[in-house]
């Protein structure tokens, strides 16, 4: 579903919130540095991924004050299976 090096920028993202708990110029530089290669770079390879549309990336979700990237928008698994119309 997705390929190694893009899942473990997942994993370098999420530590990188062990030091920042938002998506501020600090955290992506620290995700920059730690991951070496730029943010920008990998969220464009994530939102050309063909991803269920629960899992594609929503620039809307979680909007910090000074954000400087999208945030991935997860929508609950059994919501996005089970939508009563």
């Amino acid at each position: 579903l997705m390929p190694l090096h893009l899942i473990r920028s997942v994993v370098v993202h999420e530590l990188c919130h062990t030091k920042h708990m938002d998506h501020s110029t600090n955290f992506w530089a620290l995700f920059d540095k730690t991951y070496g290669i730029s943010h920008k770079i990998v969220d464009k390879e994530i939102r050309d991924l063909k991803m269920p549309g629960f899992l594609k990336i929503n620039s809307n979700a979680g909007s910090t004050a000074g954000a400087t990237s999208p945030s991935v928008g997860f929508q609950p698994y059994a919501k996005a299976r089970h939508n009563p119309a």
